[in-house]
C-alpha cells in the first residue's frame, strides 16, 4: 500500500509540475545579470560508506527502515541518494505539539517522508517548476577566494555534497576571511546529513561560527510543524546550543504547488522551532520568491532573512539584497589551498545584519601594516580605491608594482588602508609586502634580461637558502618575472632559479643588435624626418634631417644606458632600424627620397614584392607613374612603392618628373619650332645663357636631359633649350612640306578656305586660286603643323597649296637646302631687302644655310652666317 500510494503521489506531483505556470524572469540589481537558467532535476547519487556518521544523529530515526534500492532519480521531488533511507517516524521521538482539528486538503504527509538530499539553492534561483531543468551552475562564473575583486566573503554553507571537510580545510577557508558555516542538518522528516556531525565539529574546532539549516518539503501547517520537530531533534543531537541560528530553507516547489500557502506554513515552521526553545529561527529564500509574493520576508524579520541571488560576474562593489540579513551570491566559490580544491565548490554569502554574527570580526592588526611601511610591493593584481571604505574602485595595480605609501588611514571598523598618490590600497600583508628600505638599489620592474657584474649563484628559493648552479660574471640571463622575499627584497625569477635583483650584482642588458645598428653600417638612409644631436645622450638637438637623406657614418658610440648612436660629421644620429636603414655603396645611383612621380627611361614592369622575385604588369618606356612612398629591401636597396606594385628606384631606369610634366616634352621630339623668342643655355638649370634664338626658328633636338628636380630640357648642338610646350612645339614629321618662316605674301595655288581656328575645325570664307594674301605670321597646331595667320583667319602653310609671292615661277628655294654653291659671282647682303651689300662671293663658293626668310613681298632669302644671300636657283644650286 505504501508503494502504491507513493507511486500515485509521484504521478500527481509530476503532473502538477508540468501544468504549473511559468514564472517571470528573475530581476537583477546593479545592472548585473542574474542566473535565470533552470536546473536539472537529476542529481548524481553518492555511493560512499558513512562510517563516520555520529550515532547521536540517527538514534531517533524509525527503527524499521526500507533501504533505497536505486541510485536513479525520479523527479525534483522524489530524487533519492544511495545512502539515504526512507523512514517512518515514531510519534514518541518528537516533541508533541497542538495540531489543528481540521486536515488541510492540500496536505500530503508522504512528501516529507521522501526527503533525500537536495542541494541548497537548487530551486532558490529558479523561476519555473518544470521537471526538466538544466544544471544549476551553468552561466555563472567560477570564483576564487584569492580574487580581491569579489563581494565580501563572510560565511559558507555545506551539505553532504561537500563531503568530509577537515579542520585543516576549514582553517584554510577561514584564512580567506570566512567567519562562519551553515551546515545542512535535515530534509523533510526522513533525511539526515550523514556528514553533519563531522562538518559541525571540525568547523567549531577551526574557530568558525556554526549555524544549521533544514531543507523543507512541508505542504501544510501540520507538516511544517512536523518538519520543525524533526529539525530541532537533529540539532539537539548534533550538540547545537539553543541560541544557534536555525534556517528554514524554503525553496522547494512542493511548498507552493497546488496553491499551497508557503507564507503561513513557513511561519508555522519557525514558530514551532521557537516553541521548542530554538530562539534564533531564520529563513533562507530565493529572491524570485520574494518578488513573486510567495513569502513576505517582513513577517520573519528582514534581518533574519538570507536571500539567494547570483550575478553572472560578481565584483567587489556589489551589495545586493542589503535590505535583508544576508546575501548568498555564488554557488561556485573555490578555496585555493584546501585539498583537491578545484573539484570542491562551495556556496558563499555575505552578511549585513548583526543577527547573523558572521561579519568579519575586528581585524587582526597583526595581519595589517599599521605604521607607514614607506613602500610596498603588490603581491597580486589588485585595485586602488577612491575612498577608504573601498566602495569606489579606481585604476588597477599590477602584481609586483612598487607603490609609495603616504600614510596609513583607518576605516570606521578599524581596518588599516594604505593612502597613496593613486588612492587607497589594501594594507593586508596577504596582498602587499613592505619593500626593503634600500629598494632603489634593486630592480623593481622586470628588466627582461640582465648581465652579471660579478660571479654569483642561482637559488631554488627566494630566501636564498638553497644554492643551485654558479653563474659567472658577464653571463646574460633571461628574466621571466619578479619575485620577493617575506622581508620585501626583490628577486629575479629565471628558468634556472632565483637570482639577485641587486643592481650591484646584475645590470640590465638589452640585445640592441635586433633593433639597432651596433656595427658601423658605413652609410644609411633616413626613413623619417629626424635630426642630428650634438651629444651622444641626445640632450642637445642640432640640425634637422629629412627623410631620404643618405648619411655617411664614421662610427658607433653608446649612450650611458647602452643605446647605440651613429656618429657622423654633422653630429650623432639614431641607430634605430625603425628610423634608418643601412644601404649599398652605390646608393647615389638610386632615389632615396620619394620622387612623387617618375618617368620610365626604358621598358620595365611592376613587381609584386620588394625583392623583385615576382613580376607584375609590364610597362613601356616614357610611362609616367605616381609613387606612394619609399621602401627598402633587407640589404637597404630602395624601391618605389606604387598602387600597382614595386618599381626600381635606380636612376638609370626611372626619372623623377614634376607634377606639371604634361606641360613639357619629356622624350625626344626630334625637331621643334620656337613659338617665342628665347635662349640656348650652357647648363641644365638655365643659369648661363649661350645665345638668343628667335621665334619660328627650327631646332634639331639631340635628346632630353633632366634637372635635379626632374624638369626636362632639350639638348641641342647649341646648348640646352626649354622643353616647355608654351615655348616650343614638336614639328610634324613632314615639316619640309610647310612654310616655317613667314613668307609675308603668298599666292594660292588651289582653291581653298580661310579657317577660324588653327586646327581647321571651323572653315570660313572661300579663297580663289591665284589669290595673293598677306601673311601676318606662323602658328602651330598641337601636333606641330604650321598654319599661316592672316587678317581673315588661318590658311594652310603646305607648299603644295600655297607659294611665296616672289616665287611665282618657282625659281626660288623655299625649303632650306642646308648648303648651296654659287654659280656666279655675287654678294652677301646685310638686310632682307638687299639694300645694303656686304662682302663679295666668288663663283663656286659653298655656303651653309641657316634658314629661309622672306621679304615683305614674299621673296625668299637664304639666311647665312654672313648675312643674307639670294635663293634664286639661277644663281645658286644645292650643294652636297
Amino acid at each position: 500500500m505504501k508503494r502504491i500510494f507513493s507511486s500515485t503521489l509521484l504521478c500527481t506531483l509530476l503532473l502538477n509540475s508540468f501544468i504549473s505556470s511559468v514564472y517571470a524572469t528573475e530581476t537583477s540589481q546593479a545592472s548585473e545579470g542574474v542566473i535565470q537558467t533552470e536546473t536539472t532535476s537529476s542529481v548524481l547519487a553518492k555511493d560512499t560508506a558513512l562510517s563516520e556518521t555520529s550515532q547521536s544523529l540517527t538514534d531517533f530515526s524509525e527503527q524499521s527502515t526500507e533501504k533505497a534500492t536505486t541510485n536513479t532519480t525520479t523527479s525534483s521531488i522524489t530524487q533519492e541518494n544511495s545512502t539515504a533511507y526512507e523512514t517512518t517516524s515514531s510519534s514518541d521521538d518528537f516533541i508533541s505539539t497542538k495540531e489543528s482539528n481540521q486536515t488541510d486538503p492540500k496536505e500530503d504527509v508522504e512528501i516529507g517522508k521522501q526527503g533525500t538530499d537536495h542541494k541548497k539553492g537548487i530551486y532558490a534561483m529558479q523561476p519555473t517548476t518544470s521537471v526538466f531543468r538544466r544544471a544549476r551552475g551553468i552561466g555563472i562564473a567560477d570564483v576564487y577566494a584569492n580574487d580581491p575583486d569579489l563581494p565580501r566573503k563572510d560565511f559558507i554553507d555545506v551539505s553532504s555534497w561537500n563531503g568530509t571537510i577537515s579542520v585543516a580545510d576549514y582553517q584554510k577557508i577561514k584564512s580567506y576571511g570566512i567567519t562562519g558555516v551553515s551546515v545542512k542538518l535535515t530534509e523533510g522528516t526522513s533525511y539526515i546529513n550523514p556528514y553533519a556531525k563531522s562538518q559541525i565539529d571540525n568547523a567549531k574546532a577551526a574557530g568558525l561560527n556554526v549555524s544549521a539549516y533544514h531543507y523543507s518539503l512541508y505542504t501544510s501547517t501540520q507538516t511544517a510543524q512536523a518538519e520543525a520537530n524533526y529539525f530541532a531533534k537533529a540539532a539537539s543531537n548534533a550538540g547545537l546550543a539553543k541560541h544557534t541560528i536555525l534556517f528554514n530553507d524554503a525553496e522547494d516547489p512542493t511548498l507552493i504547488n497546488n496553491g499551497r500557502n508557503a507564507q503561513n506554513n513557513s511561519l508555522a515552521f519557525n514558530q514551532q522551532l521557537k516553541k521548542l526553545g530554538f530562539s534564533n529561527a531564520a529563513l533562507y529564500i530565493g529572491r524570485y520568491w520574494i518578488d513573486s509574493g510567495y513569502i513576505n520576508p517582513a513577517s520573519f524579520g528582514k534581518e533574519r532573512v538570507w536571500v539567494a541571488q547570483y550575478p553572472y560576474t560578481p565584483n567587489q562593489t556589489m551589495q545586493w539584497n542589503n535590505e535583508y540579513g544576508a546575501w548568498q551570491w555564488s554557488s561556485l566559490m573555490y578555496f585555493p589551498g584546501i585539498a583537491n580544491y578545484r573539484e570542491r565548490p562551495f556556496d558563499i554569502s555575505m552578511s549585513y545584519s548583526s543577527f547573523f554574527n558572521m561579519h568579519a570580526a575586528a581585524p587582526d592588526l597583526n595581519n595589517y601594516y599599521t605604521s607607514n611601511p614607506g613602500k610596498v610591493i603588490v603581491k597580486q593584481n589588485d585595485y586602488f580605491y577612491n575612498d577608504v571604505n573601498f566602495t569606489s574602485r579606481g585604476k588597477p595595480v599590477k602584481k609586483n608594482s612598487l607603490i609609495t605609501v603616504k600614510s596609513i588611514q583607518m576605516t570606521a571598523n578599524g581596518v588599516p588602508r594604505l593612502f597613496t598618490d593613486h588612492g587607497y590600497l589594501t594594507a593586508n600583508k596577504s596582498y602587499v609586502v613592505a619593500a626593503k628600505s634600500n629598494i632603489d638599489s634593486y630592480f623593481t620592474t622586470n628588466p627582461k634580461m640582465v648581465r652579471l657584474k660579478i660571479d654569483d649563484y642561482f637559488y631554488a628559493d627566494t630566501a636564498f637558502k638553497k644554492r643551485l648552479n654558479k653563474v659567472t660574471k658577464g653571463t646574460i640571463v633571461e628574466v621571466t618575472d619578479l619575485a620577493y622575499t617575506d622581508s620585501g627584497v626583490f628577486r629575479l625569477k629565471t628558468n634556472a632559479g632565483y637570482l639577485s635583483a641587486s643592481k650591484s650584482i646584475v645590470e640590465e642588458y638589452r640585445d640592441y643588435s635586433k633593433q639597432y645598428y651596433t656595427v658601423n653600417p658605413e652609410q644609411v638612409i633616413v626613413k623619417v624626418d629626424d635630426r642630428f644631436y650634438k651629444d651622444v645622450e641626445f640632450k642637445e638637438p642640432s640640425e634637422a634631417v629629412s627623410a631620404g637623406t643618405v648619411l655617411k657614418v664614421v662610427g658607433i658610440e653608446e649612450a650611458a644606458n647602452g643605446v647605440p648612436r651613429l656618429k657622423t660629421s654633422h653630429g650623432y644620429f639614431t641607430a634605430n632600424k625603425n628610423y634608418v636603414v643601412a644601404t649599398v655603396p652605390t646608393i647615389n645611383k638610386y632615389y632615396t627620397e620619394n620622387p612623387q612621380q617618375v618617368m620610365l627611361k626604358t621598358d620595365d614592369c611592376y613587381y609584386k614584392d620588394v625583392n623583385f622575385t615576382q613580376k607584375g604588369e609590364p610597362l613601356t618606356k616614357n610611362t609616367i607613374i605616381e609613387i606612394e612612398n619609399m621602401v627598402y629591401t633587407s640589404e637597404g636597396i630602395p624601391r618605389l612603392k606604387t598602387a600597382k606594385g614595386y618599381l626600381t628606384a635606380n636612376r638609370s631606369y626611372v626619372q623623377q618628373v614634376p607634377s606639371t610634366i604634361d606641360n613639357y616634352y619629356y622624350f625626344n621630339p626630334m625637331k621643334v619650332a620656337m613659338k617665342a623668342n628665347d635662349y640656348f643655355y650652357k647648363d641644365l638649370d638655365f643659369n648661363q645663357k649661350e645665345r638668343a634664338i628667335s621665334k619660328d626658328t627650327l631646332v634639331d633636338i639631340l635628346g632630353v636631359a633632366f634637372t635635379k628636380d626632374g624638369y626636362p630640357r632639350l639638348r641641342t648642338n647649341d646648348g640646352y633649350l626649354t622643353a616647355n610646350k608654351d615655348y616650343v612645339v614638336k614639328l610634324t614629321n613632314h615639316i619640309d612640306q610647310y612654310f616655317t618662316e613667314n613668307p609675308h605674301k603668298i599666292i594660292m595655288l588651289t582653291k581653298d578656305n580661310y579657317y577660324l581656328d588653327v586646327d581647321f575645325l571651323h572653315p570660313g570664307q572661300v579663297i580663289a586660286k591665284d589669290t595673293i594674301i598677306d601673311v601676318l605670321g606662323i602658328d602651330y597646331t598641337s601636333n606641330g603643323t604650321p598654319r599661316l595667320k592672316t587678317a581673315k583667319g588661318y590658311i594652310t602653310a603646305n607648299k603644295n597649296y600655297v607659294t611665296a609671292a616672289g616665287n611665282s615661277n618657282n625659281n626660288y628655294f623655299v625649303t632650306n637646302p642646308q648648303k648651296v654653291k654659287f654659280l656666279v659671282d655675287d654678294f652677301y647682303y646685310k638686310d632682307l631687302a638687299f639694300t645694303q651689300k656686304g662682302k663679295k662671293i666668288k663663283k663656286g663658293t659653298v655656303v651653309h644655310v641657316e634658314a629661309i626668310e622672306y621679304t615683305s613681298f614674299g621673296v625668299p632669302r637664304l639666311k647665312v652666317a654672313g648675312g643674307y644671300i639670294t635663293a634664286n636657283k639661277w644663281y645658286i644650286e644645292k650643294a652636297k
